[in-house]
């Protein structure tokens, strides 16, 4: 359901890197926001598929493509915090952790922020 009136558009500027991006699906991951509306952002403002992410991506533990899937605003979310969770780990739970593959480690900070353990 859309929540405003929405008067669709043919570019929008990605509000990560301030690129123009095309206004379609395929373009704009704005348009794939699961509440329906195609603007949780600003009038004429979306997000580009390298900074929001492909979602036609199957999910997968291989890193190049996680890493597309989450985008670059994601994926710097999740990269500074695994460099935290491993400065923070002794060094039996260290090594475990970083045995982990890169979308484990993801789900590990993932679980960890929502419980209020990492901000």
């Amino acid at each position: 359901m859309i929540k405003y009136p929405y008067t669709p558009i043919a570019f929008v500027t990605c509000t990560c890197c301030g690129a123009f991006v095309e206004n379609t699906p395929e373009h704009n991951v704005s348009l794939h926001a699961p509440d329906g509306d195609p603007y949780p952002h600003d009038d004429g403002v979306g997000e580009c598929v390298s900074c929001g992410g492909d979602p036609t991506i199957p999910f997968t533990e291989d890193e190049e493509l996680f890493r597309k899937r989450m985008g670059w605003g994601a994926c710097c979310f999740y990269d500074a915090r695994i460099e935290t969770m491993h400065k923070a780990l002794n060094e039996a739970n260290r090594a475990k952790f970083e045995a982990l593959s890169y979308a484990k480690k993801c789900v590990l900070i993932r679980k960890a922020v929502e419980d209020g353990l990492m901000i």
